[in-house]
């Protein structure tokens, strides 16, 4: 927003000095005649105040101070005041002046040099005001998102380890071979992996914003490293009776690549759309190549995502509230996968037809060929 100058000077011809001088070093101004003009005039945001020392005394002065009263505590609202020659003579019978906060006084008659100067160091000082007030911003910001972070990690952690007390409770009860012992134990192993993978998560978000994590890529099968994948998973989608279709049939698909962090990409894929399709849904995962590129898609059957949702879906911690589905977790997932495939100089997009229409995501990878032509990065993924 263009910086804006409010003048009140004593006599016109105060005013149209005042004028030439702001025109010729072509600086934005307001000048107001009489203490309803400033009155309006005060009602959009000022960034420098220049005022008659005249007017002080009638009713505008009590209008400054109130405006100035108003404003928040990081706002020093400069107020250069113009004053007659020898100016502590001049401002006697004034109010008392630290009412009006942050005053500078020149005196009459105008120089330009010196009265262009004193508001080219006062707009300076504004300047620097609105940039603690943004710091400021930023940081009440930063402290919400880190409380709302360790709400939700601990609403996660509290759900996992309460499963994990229940079952090993109910293990000192029951039988070893009954086959409620056996659902308890696949519950301790269950919880404990979703705790690891959070945990894990966090680490490596952590270190990739801290250009920590790097990759040690080789030439590997894609369809192997899926099918890898899917069996670190697996349990979830039977134990939510889920039906997931594999098309990865066909010969080797070279791309490379870490094996460990691909890996971790496709099982964050496929774990949400197993805790965010309903029980019975059906999820397919396919792989087709083309135009020197491997392409794997997951589509599911949950809530889908709205418009405003695809575009921030993978911004850390992001929720969906719009299309009523309850995506639980700390929102991470997404984020880490978008940034290790762009490590590994692929992209990742999202799609749904919105509400009730489920969701795809495609991962989209160079394929890999004997001279090495895909690039890959081991340091901080692109913006």
């Amino acid at each position: 927003m263009p910086e804006r100058i409010l003048v009140l000077a004593a006599e016109r011809g105060d005013a149209e000095l005042c004028r030439r001088f702001l025109n010729d070093a072509g600086l934005l101004h307001e000048v107001c005649l009489d203490a309803d003009a400033l009155r309006a005039a005060l009602a959009r945001p000022v960034d420098v105040l220049v005022i008659a020392a005249e007017w002080l005394r009638r009713d505008a002065g009590a209008c400054v101070r109130a405006y100035i009263s108003e404003q928040p505590e990081w706002s020093a609202l400069p107020v250069i005041v113009l004053a007659e020659p020898h100016a502590g003579q001049g401002l006697s019978g004034l109010d008392d002046l630290e009412a009006y906060g942050n005053v500078t006084m020149l005196e009459r008659p105008l120089r330009m040099a010196a009265f262009i100067g004193t508001l080219r160091l006062a707009l300076q000082e504004r300047r620097q005001q609105y940039r603690i007030r943004d710091l400021q911003a930023e940081r009440i910001a930063a402290i919400r998102e880190r409380n709302a972070l360790s709400a939700m990690l601990g609403h996660e952690l509290r759900n996992q380890l309460a499963a994990i007390l229940i079952s090993a409770d109910v293990l000192e009860r029951v039988p070893a071979d009954s086959a409620q012992a056996a659902y308890c134990r696949d519950t301790l192993v269950t919880q404990a992996r979703q705790m690891k993978r959070l945990l894990d998560d966090l680490s490596d978000m952590s270190r990739i914003e801290r250009c920590k994590l790097s990759l040690q890529p080789k030439p590997i099968d894609l369809r192997q490293l899926i099918s890898e994948a899917i069996d670190q998973v697996h349990h979830g989608f039977q134990a939510r009776d889920q039906r997931l279709e594999l098309a990865l049939n066909g010969p080797p698909v070279q791309v490379l690549a870490d094996p460990e962090r691909l890996s971790q990409v496709f099982e964050n894929l496929m774990l949400n759309a197993n805790r965010y399709s309903p029980e019975g849904a059906h999820i397919r995962v396919q792989l087709d190549t083309g135009d020197g590129l491997a392409r794997v898609s997951v589509r599911d059957e949950d809530a889908g995502l709205s418009a405003e949702a695809l575009q921030h879906i993978f911004e850390p911690f992001y929720k969906d509230q719009s299309t009523g589905s309850r995506r639980a977790g700390l929102g991470i997932g997404l984020t880490l996968a978008r940034s290790l495939v762009q490590m590994h100089g692929g992209s990742i997009a999202a799609h749904s037809n919105g509400p009730g229409c489920g969701s795809e995501f495609v991962v989209t990878l160079p394929l890999y060929d004997a001279e090495g032509s895909s690039a890959v990065s081991t340091a901080e993924p692109p913006e």
